[in-house]
């Protein structure tokens, strides 16, 4: 789980996503779309077999450079997972 200063949106083009958001849990199919709040701590999990795809929205976009340092930083999973809260840091998003 994590929040982020900035709001976000996400529309699910395949795959079934519950989306958590502080103590909701949804369940989203391919269609659906959930809007989360700047500050707002929120998680994702998978629930169907085949990979998920969904579009992110966001406003101020911001998230781009966060990402863009995972990519280049966190290169194996679960060995490289205890550099996200300080990337997270530096990006003002916040692991919970």
């Amino acid at each position: 789980p994590h929040s982020h200063p900035w709001d976000e949106a996400f529309y699910v083009l395949k795959g079934d996503v519950e989306v958590r958001l502080a103590d909701d849990t949804h369940q989203l199919s391919p269609g659906d779309y959930i809007l989360v709040p700047a500050n707002q701590v929120h998680a994702f999990t998978g629930l169907s077999d085949e990979e998920g795809l969904l579009i992110a929205y966001e406003s101020p976009s911001h998230s781009h450079q966060f990402f863009q340092e995972i990519n280049d930083t966190v290169t194996s999973i679960p060995e490289d997972l205890h550099k996200m809260p300080d990337i997270g840091k530096r990006h003002k998003v916040t692991f919970v």
